[in-house]
Order: structure tokens, then sequence, then C-alpha cells
């Protein structure tokens, strides 16, 4: 009786850990996409950690790097939140893994998660980086600006459709941050904003040195985000404004104030032409930036199918002459790029090739309309697509720079959200 060796009986080579350790990596990307994505990566991770013990500790790292709390009801929510707490106050070799949490709680209850989660999480997250909010009104106690407080390494707060009670809410939870680099305001809301205290001001130097700002949707206008800005203003780096729906960006107190913005660097627009050019033009005549180096001007383009790409420039072109006449009017004396981006929308995976062939003679008809700016030599044209939103998969074309004059290439973005795949892609790819 012949006996035919099977596979499980021939020798096997080891592989270096070091193999396996990017394998898992690679799984561990699918954690910072979307839903589905992210159960099949953390269902992978979780076998990974059943494996062998050479494959635990990283696979275990990327697993609780990340935690994402989100629930169709609210009963379901609890559990898992009750869950997490359990997980974190029985292990401590646990809770140094999470560096990210992220809770979306779909309500706007006064008694959610978000509220509670630092009280009873007090000191117990020594490696949280960031904190996203999403969907909740906050509590801001002070029990909850304490227990917030504890979390050493905190330095990104994300909040996105949240509800303040008032400004002075926010205030105080910006001060019970005083390491925190990097805030992002998402369609927050003020329960009550009346007049914003003229007081507001002396709290300048309490304030964390936030370097980097973003502040999207239609809160954008109003006086309680001016006395946001006039809070903050003195320490930011990169300001980002992105999605506003209305002519005027800014609504100060006073007409008579001017944002004062000695360290800014990076400045970023982001909304469809129109309310993009009124709205570049108007914060500019209300902020001065001496130190401001680079401008970017991202113009959102939906096209509902590729036939409408020849007019996409003309609809981008419009407002050219009003880009170029408020930069070259303001005073900027520190200033070394205009970055014009052409952001397309078009999901149907089918327009990046398309885009490849227009964006040439876009970016021509760009140079001859703000040709001021394209002799000093600061002009550059970038296209950008989201492809795939489940796994935030970007595309970009990166047109001539001053370094290469006669060149373009194209680059992708995996696993981050859109716009911070442009600010990315534009702070390493500058001229």
């Amino acid at each position: 009786m012949s006996y035919l060796p099977s596979i499980g009986d021939q020798p096997t080579i080891p592989l270096p850990i070091e193999i396996y350790e990017q394998i898992i990596d690679s799984v561990g990307i699918g954690v910072g996409a979307r839903d589905y994505v992210v159960s099949v990566a953390r269902a992978t991770l979780c076998s990974c950690c059943l494996t062998c013990q050479a494959w635990l500790p990283r696979s275990r790292a990327l697993l609780y790097k990340s935690i994402t709390l989100k629930a169709p009801r609210p009963s379901d929510l609890q559990i898992s939140f009750q869950k997490l707490v359990r997980t974190i106050l029985d292990s401590p070799l646990i809770a140094a893994l999470v560096e990210n949490i992220t809770l979306s709680e779909l309500s706007a209850s006064k008694s959610g998660v978000a509220s509670v989660l630092p009280i009873l999480l007090i000191g117990r997250l020594p490696h949280l980086r960031t904190f996203t909010i999403h969907e909740t009104t906050l509590v801001v106690s002070p029990g909850f600006c304490s227990s917030i407080s504890s979390f050493p390494a905190l330095e990104t707060l994300k909040l996105a459709t949240v509800m303040f009670p008032n400004i002075s809410a926010f205030r105080r939870l910006l001060t019970a941050l005083p390491r925190l680099r990097d805030l992002t305001l998402d369609n927050v809301f003020w329960q009550t904003v009346g007049a914003v205290p003229e007081t507001m001001i002396q709290y300048i130097g309490s304030m964390p040195p936030i370097r980097r700002l973003s502040v999207i949707g239609g809160q954008v206008v109003g006086p309680a985000t001016w006395a946001v800005l006039e809070l903050l203003a003195p320490y930011l780096e990169q300001l980002i404004f992105s999605d506003w729906n209305q002519d005027k960006l800014l609504a100060p107190n006073k007409e008579e104030n001017m944002l004062q913005f000695p360290r800014l660097v990076s400045l970023t627009f982001r909304a469809h032409p129109r309310p993009l050019a009124r709205g570049f033009s108007d914060f500019l005549s209300k902020a001065e930036a001496q130190q401001l180096r680079v401008i970017n001007l991202i113009n959102r383009m939906m096209l509902k199918s590729t036939s409408d790409l020849p007019t996409m420039s003309r609809r981008l072109l419009r407002n050219s002459p009003l880009f170029e006449r408020v930069v070259t009017q303001a005073r900027l004396p520190a200033l070394e790029a205009v970055n014009m981006v052409v952001e397309v929308w078009d999901l149907s995976g089918r327009i990046v090739e398309e885009l490849e062939q227009r964006m040439p003679t876009i970016a021509e008809e760009c140079r001859e309309k703000l040709g001021v700016l394209h002799r000093r030599g600061i002009l550059r044209v970038i296209g950008v697509n989201l492809v795939d939103d489940k796994i935030n998969a970007s595309w970009f074309w990166l047109g001539p720079s001053r370094s290469l004059p006669s060149q373009y290439s194209c680059i992708w973005q995996y696993g981050v959200p859109l716009l911070d795949a442009i600010t990315i892609v534009l702070g390493s790819n500058t001229l």
C-alpha cells in the first residue's frame, strides 16, 4: 500500500517573526476603514491573537490600538460600553495599548457614554492620544474635566455633531486639556449662544497650545466660532475651514476686531467654488497672518458623470480673479505656495483615467487665469478623487512644481478620511 505524504508531513521552514508582523500590520490597516471592513479586520486580528504565542503581542496591540463604540440602539451601545470599561479596569496591559477611542452615540442624550467614559476610566488610559465623539450632547461637568485631564498623552480631540450647553462649557473643556495639539470641530453646536461674553478673552493664557484647528460645517459662521478663534489664534500653526454654506465665513462680535495669527503657517479652505471664493476673501479681510507660508484652496466638484468633466474647469476658473486679487493684496510677506486643488466627487471608480487625462489641461488653464501667482512661482494645481469611501482610498494628481517644472505625478492614499488625506499630501508635497 503506497503512502502519499500530505502537506502537513512536509518539513516547514519557519519565517522570521518580522515577516509575520508585517502581514499582521496589513490586517491592522483595515481597522481605520469603514464599518464592514473594520468588522472583518477585527475578526481577523482576533484569529491572529489565538494562532500562537508569537503572534499574540502584535495582534493584540493592533486589536486594541483603536476602539470604536457604535450601535444602532442605545441599549446595544450601553452593553458594548460596559464591556469596554470592564476590560480596561480588569487589564492594565490592554488599557496601555489603547491609543484611539471613537464614540458614536446617535443620540442627543445628556447622559450619554461620552460624558461618563472619562469619569469611569480616570487615570486608566496612559497612552490615549485621540478621542473622537460623534452625535451627542456633551455634559462638561467638573468631574468630566478633572477626569479627561488624567489622560497624559491625549493630544487630539475630534467632535462631530456634538452639542454644548454654551460656549463657556466648551472653554472649560479646552482648559482641562493642557496637552491638546489638534482639535476638530465638525458641526459643533451650542444650545444657547446669545451674546458671547467679552470676558472670554481673559482665558487666552489658560488655553492649550493647539497647533491645528479644523472647523467643518455650517457652524463656521457665528460669533461663537469667532470667540473660539480669538482664544486659539495665538497658538495656531495650521487652520482648516471646510464645507460652510454661506458666502460670509465669519461673523465677529465687533466689526472692528481683527484676528491675529502670529504663528499661522498653513491655511486651508475647502468648499464648492462660490462659497470658497467668498469665504476666503471674507477671512483674509478680518485676519492678519504675517508668517503664513502656504494657502490651500480646495474646490469641491460634484460630477454626475464623466461627461461633466469638460465643464468643470469653467466652474473652477470662474472665481480665479477674486482668488488672485485677494492673495496679492493681502499682507502675506512669507507666502511661499498657493495650492489650487480640484476635488472631484464621483464614487463610480471610473473617473480616474479620464481625470488624469484632463488634469494637464485644467492645470494649464489655471496657470493662465492665475498668471501673477504662476509667474511668482508659488502656484501649483492638484487633482484628487475619492475612489472608494469604504477603505478611504483616494487618488491624487500632483501638477508640476518649482522643483519639477515639467513633470506631474500620481499617488494614492489609503486608510484616512479624504480631508486628512489632502492635508497629508499637501504637507508632504509642497513647492
